[in-house]
């Protein structure tokens, strides 16, 4: 098994990088996660706090705004009552107020312990990525601050290499709001504006929420087609499987886009409720991509990007005492 130690090798045969997460990003994640308990909770107690939005926010912020100004004391204390204790008299979260505006945070220690969780799944998942995609020889270690130190020796080239790493292997299956040819459009509250993979004019507007994502995949496999293109199946978990089939047969007729890296890479029309959770992303790859993509989606995608600050050759063994 790889140890968290790196070997005095001659620069062959091999990679090493230093990867920097953006843990922001992981952040933003989090806030959006806990936006829907903060939308029926405050829901909830309408007839105090009126109507509630979810506003634009800068950075590493959830801004909520009621139509009830009167009722911001009362949902100050309802959302606080949502945060998880992280200490006596504590929870993970900070709420500010101003007018009709909840201003929610994460506080210091919850932050350091996302940064913690986020820094050691992306470890696993790119070793998982790089043994998947027949490394022979693979270290991957938490280095300092944001920072992950890859050391591979493999079949594969530099830039194939990180072309593996980097990709956030993020996927989801988005409600089309409707679509652009204009890249400035502005979405509106609550959506995104996101390109077309096929057609570099054509923008989609979804929901920024996706109904389901790439980790509520319980099995995923590559499918040969008879073009010589291939695609992706996949079966879906127990929970997912049944929102899954709600959502299907609610939106029969309309679009759905599936979303991989940023990119709409299909938006089939819903023809019939999907009730038992399996189903095809067929986004007309090469084998080589249908194939990557499925091992980084078993591997599971990156909490946040991350960028090469250096890149070195080095030679086997990659791992001291190999």
């Amino acid at each position: 098994m790889p140890t968290n130690s790196y070997a005095d090798t001659p620069p062959q045969d091999g990679l090493h990088l230093v990867l920097e997460v953006d843990l922001a990003e992981a952040h933003a994640a989090a806030l959006d996660d806990f936006w829907p308990s903060v939308r029926d909770a405050l829901a909830a107690a309408r007839d105090d706090v009126g109507f509630v939005v979810r506003e634009d926010s800068p950075p590493g912020q959830l801004h909520v705004s009621i139509t009830n100004e009167a009722g911001i004391e009362t949902a100050t204390e309802i959302v606080r009552a949502l945060g998880a204790p992280v200490a006596a008299a504590q929870t993970n979260i900070d709420v500010q107020t101003k007018g009709a505006m909840l201003m929610i945070t994460l506080n210091s220690a919850q932050i350091a312990t996302l940064d913690a969780v986020t820094l050691s799944h992306t470890v696993d998942a790119l070793r998982q990525r790089l043994y998947e995609a027949g490394a022979s020889d693979v270290l991957v270690a938490h280095q300092d601050g944001a920072r992950i130190g890859v050391a591979v020796i493999g079949p594969m080239q530099s830039d194939e290499i990180i072309s593996l790493l980097r990709a956030t292997a993020r996927l989801g299956f988005h409600t089309v709001i409707g679509t652009s040819a204009d890249a400035d459009s502005d979405p509106g509250t609550g959506n995104m504006l996101v390109p077309s993979r096929q057609d570099p004019a054509l923008f989609y507007i979804i929901a920024r929420r996706p109904v389901v994502t790439g980790k509520d995949f319980a099995d995923v496999q590559v499918r040969p087609e008879q073009n010589g293109s291939s695609s992706v199946t996949f079966r879906l978990n127990a929970f997912a499987t049944q929102r899954f089939g709600q959502y299907t047969g609610d939106n029969i007729g309309s679009p759905f886009a599936i979303v991989l890296n940023d990119e709409v890479i299909s938006a089939p029309v819903i023809q019939s409720q999907i009730p038992g959770g399996s189903g095809i992303i067929a986004g007309h790859f090469t084998h080589a991509e249908a194939v990557n993509l499925v091992n980084m989606l078993r591997a599971g995608p990156l909490p946040g990007a991350l960028t090469v600050i250096s890149e070195r050759p080095i030679g086997p063994p990659v791992v001291a005492g190999e």
